[in-house]
């Protein structure tokens, strides 16, 4: 589980489908934001269908919220982009009072 990689996310404004891959995605994200899943495992872990996930997947990357490398008979690999969704996010993170 990447910290950061959860935390970069936690604020985005993005569609709920969007929001719920992307969170899974961060939950299962090794140190570098680089994690390996199919669309079924995504789907299951999202309960949203796998035309949802698929569809989510192409606007993150197209957004460049996440890279994702494609492999043949495998689950593709996913880096979460850390440092550009990090700078989205703090543009919405509330104000903290502590």
């Amino acid at each position: 589980m990447s910290t950061s990689a959860i935390n970069a996310v936690l604020w985005l404004k993005l569609s709920p489908t969007q929001k719920s891959v992307i969170n899974v995605l961060a939950l299962y994200a090794d140190e570098n934001g680089v994690c390996s899943l199919s669309v079924p495992t995504l789907s299951k872990a999202t309960s949203l269908c796998e035309t949802s996930i698929s569809r989510a997947l192409t606007q993150l990357h197209e957004s460049g919220y996440i890279v994702r490398q494609f492999r043949p008979c495998a689950p593709s690999v996913f880096s979460v982009q850390v440092e550009f969704a990090a700078k989205q996010s703090a543009r919405r993170r509330p104000k903290s009072n502590y």
